[in-house]
């Protein structure tokens, strides 16, 4: 088993937008992809050499269904089969070193684990204001509405990762043709997972210490 190469069975996603191009040039790699959203193109995903295009508002608003429309690829896609698992990371994120037996062990047997666990759980608990504080069109739906709904256990969004089983499970929940209510119901993309991951009864599980090869924006 020690001659596998892990870097072939894990994918990172990097959810990005058109206007930070300059720093998709620190995602080079055969399994780094840029996860990027344009309204305009015909089909729901298309991959552009490591440049995964999305069908969805690109801006902040539109996170909820840029990350759910990039699992929805990931299982859909032929390009996507050889991995078992989806990295889910920021472009503000560096990848520091390669990904190891003991990390990929850990991972497969933990369908939903991250670095970082965020526990808010009381309904009236939360910042339920934090999209608020972005200038947003005045059109979309968060623009000036407050978030309403509840807090469970989630990891945070800029270093977890999913197996392909979890992301079957999620993409039966939400997917392309209701995302618009998903745009409705959710603002906060990574509380959006750690919801529906509650709903399913996956319990989430933290990185053991020293064996995440990704450091993001907090620690850089």
């Amino acid at each position: 088993m020690d001659d596998i190469n892990y870097e072939k069975l894990v994918c990172y996603f990097v959810i990005s937008c058109k206007k930070n191009e300059h720093l998709h040039k620190n995602f080079t790699n055969k399994n780094e992809f840029i996860i990027v959203g344009d309204e305009s193109i015909s089909e729901k995903y298309k991959l552009i050499d490591n440049k995964l295009i999305l069908k969805v508002n690109d801006g902040y608003l539109g996170l909820p269904q840029k990350v759910i429309l990039a699992y929805e690829a990931f299982i859909k896609m032929k390009e996507f089969d050889q991995y078992t698992n989806v990295y889910k990371i920021d472009d503000d994120c560096k990848i520091f070193k390669k990904i190891s037996k003991e990390f990929y062990d850990f991972i497969y047997h933990h369908h939903y684990s991250g670095a970082v666990c965020n526990w808010v759980v009381f309904p009236n608990s939360g910042k339920r204001e934090w999209h608020l504080k972005y200038k947003h069109d005045e059109k979309e739906f968060w623009a000036d509405r407050k978030y309403n709904g509840h807090y469970v256990p989630w990891l945070r969004g800029s270093n977890y990762t999913l197996s392909r089983t979890l992301i079957n499970k999620i993409n039966r929940i939400w997917h392309y043709d209701n995302l618009d209510l998903l745009g409705k119901t959710e603002v906060f993309e990574d509380l959006s997972i750690g919801k529906v991951c509650f709903f399913l009864n996956v319990h989430l599980a933290v990185f053991p210490k020293d064996l995440k090869p990704v450091k993001d924006e907090f620690e850089l």
